[in-house]
């Protein structure tokens, strides 16, 4: 793989990787685009960029989660995030391989678009609106409400599905605001993404891979940090204003192109 094509793998990562619109497919469909397709392990290693990118964005959360645990021993907001982790962590260890092999290609990519895009639609115009008064702010968050969102994180192994898509749909069809919606979807990808970067970096493809492509690997990363912390800036002010609409006919339009080009056999 070129050392342009994990430059652009990296602008694509960073960009897509907290608007609902799913990074893995992006990276998937744009690396077939280019004629030189990219590995699973590949896509997962490019997430460092974006995971300290959503650690340095939100660093002051961070460190008062830290200071609670320390100095208040207060586990709380700690523990609902690592509750909201367990069923995908679950869900992808249990079925690794039938996601590596299965739930990865451009056909897969483009159902899942598809699919999800017409739930946001739905979801945004025609679905009963929550009440918003109830969850304003990420304190209000119960341990069922963070487990029913983990469990719709789930979803998002499918590449295609949207990680930050589900979460942040099922987040508000709790009664949480958008924008508060999507910060939980962020925070609760630091521990997805680095468990799964991790597990990846230290297998023999990861190794083999950061060998012989370190210097695209660390570019790669650097240009996705920083088109991720725009990405979040973006996608914050969108949310308050938009929702998740527009983005659905985003995934809706691009799905029916993506079906265009796998009727040609392009990708």
């Amino acid at each position: 793989m070129s050392i342009i094509t994990i430059i652009i793998l990296g602008i694509i990562q960073g960009v897509t990787e907290f608007l609902p619109v799913s990074s893995s497919g992006h990276v998937l469909i744009f690396s077939r685009l280019l004629n030189d397709p990219s590995s699973f392990e590949l896509d997962v290693l490019i997430s460092f960029g974006t995971l300290f990118a959503v650690i340095w964005y939100y660093r002051k959360r961070f460190i008062q989660i830290l200071k609670d645990i320390v100095r208040q021993r207060n586990f709380d907001f700690a523990l609902k995030l690592a509750v909201a982790t367990i069923p995908a962590v679950v869900c992808g260890f249990l079925l690794q391989d039938i996601i590596e092999q299965y739930l990865h290609g451009p056909v897969t990519v483009t159902v899942m678009l598809l699919f999800i895009g017409i739930i946001m639609i739905i979801s945004a115009r025609w679905l009963p609106k929550p009440d918003l008064s109830v969850n304003k702010d990420l304190k209000k968050i119960t341990y069922k409400q963070a487990l029913w969102i983990g469990i719709a994180q789930c979803l998002a192994l499918i590449s295609g599905s949207s990680r930050s898509g589900v979460t942040m749909l099922a987040a508000i069809k709790m009664g949480f605001k958008s924008k508060v919606a999507a910060e939980w979807s962020f925070l609760m990808s630091v521990p997805i993404i680095a468990g799964a970067s991790l597990k990846v970096l230290i297998s023999e493809a990861g190794m083999s891979f950061i060998r012989n492509d370190t210097p695209a690997f660390i570019i790669a990363n650097i240009i996705s940090f920083i088109a991720g912390i725009l990405s979040i800036h973006i996608l914050l002010k969108i949310l308050s204003n938009k929702g998740l609409y527009w983005f659905g006919w985003y995934r809706v339009v691009l799905a029916v192109f993506l079906l265009i080009l796998l009727s040609a056999k392009i990708i």
